[in-house]
């Protein structure tokens, strides 16, 4: 394992927190039946291998979503989680692509009655960005990507990685036993951030939008209604950055009918920022942006019933970014 890879490795530790915080539980190895927490994942091995059509593929964090959908098969969800200085380039989603692919595809009408056939989700979270080809090619290939470029509340996590690295790891490689028992010793030692707002909301366009927040989500807005209007604005240190770069263009998101103005923040998908946007006109970019903040959709457990939520964006919150975000 290289130094790159231990970063990643030490990442997974407060991603695989956060998925089990929202409803996707954690596989673990349990001599090949049903894992730890009796969900019949397939885990094939204690490193988190799953069965591959051709070979065995070892996926950072495999979860299976606590909730049932009619018409769609139990969601499991193969997430891998990089921390790259350099950002993530299409390298790594082609190679990605060849596991979930090989995973996928490991399904027989034999097998019917006695396997689970899962709805596979594919998932990268970076600590840092993506590059255009990187994401296109997930794209096309429907693999999401979660990028955390630029978060601030994410900084002091990953500063800790750095430094712990610096203190443990004197050479460019691990071995995979050494890589464990660091892990373990970094789990003790780091304080791992606990939002008390870690959210996945879904546009219209079915694109994922991860809000944080160190403060907490107001549920009481939710108790009697299903929707609320809020506003999305370009992060006030972001619109001093005049040399900001579009991938890393940091939003937020205030609820309107909160008193106190929280803001849950999120890392703009450069999917919203494509290239030929400054060369449309105002109206039409905005009407693109309309086309994918309409509407978010949050599945969240408020006063311990499952809702499903709906924020509605008020597009005169746009008049404040307009200028900024083409």
């Amino acid at each position: 394992m290289t130094r790159a890879q231990f970063r990643g490795y030490l990442f997974e530790v407060f991603i695989s927190k956060m998925l089990n915080n929202n409803g996707f539980k954690q596989c673990e190895f349990n001599n090949g039946n049903n894992c730890l927490n009796q969900s019949p994942c397939e885990l094939v091995s204690q490193d988190g291998e799953i069965q591959g059509r051709g070979t065995k593929h070892q996926i950072d964090y495999v979860g299976i979503y606590e909730r049932n959908i009619p018409f769609v098969y139990p969601i499991r969800i193969l997430v891998e989680c990089k921390y790259y200085k350099k950002g993530v380039f299409k390298n790594t989603i082609r190679e990605f692509i060849g596991v979930y692919k090989d995973i996928e595809e490991n399904y027989f009408y034999h097998q019917r009655e006695e396997r689970v056939r899962f709805l596979n989700i594919p998932i990268i979270f970076s600590a840092t960005f993506f590059n255009d080809e990187a994401i296109n090619l997930a794209w096309a290939h429907g693999i999401n990507l979660v990028s955390y470029h630029k978060i601030p509340l994410l900084q002091n996590y990953l500063n800790q990685i750095d430094q712990f690295l610096e203190r443990n790891c004197m050479g460019n490689y691990l071995d995979k036993k050494k890589a464990k028992n660091l892990k373990k010793q970094f789990k003790n030692e780091a304080k791992i951030p606990n939002f008390k707002t870690f959210l996945f909301a879904t546009t219209k366009k079915g694109l994922l939008i991860n809000l944080i927040s160190d403060e907490k989500f107001p549920d009481d807005l939710f108790v009697n209604e299903n929707e609320q209007e809020c506003g999305i604005f370009l992060d006030d240190n972001e619109i001093l950055n005049k040399r900001n770069e579009r991938s890393q263009r940091i939003f937020h998101i205030i609820l309107y009918n909160d008193k106190n103005r929280r803001r849950f923040y999120f890392q703009a998908n450069t999917n919203l920022l494509r290239k030929e946007f400054p060369e449309l006109s105002l109206n039409e970019r905005i009407n693109e942006k309309m086309r994918y903040f309409r509407e978010l959709t949050i599945i969240k457990k408020i006063r311990g019933l499952d809702r499903i939520i709906k924020l509605k964006v008020d597009f005169e919150s746009f008049e404040r970014i307009k200028n900024t975000i083409t």
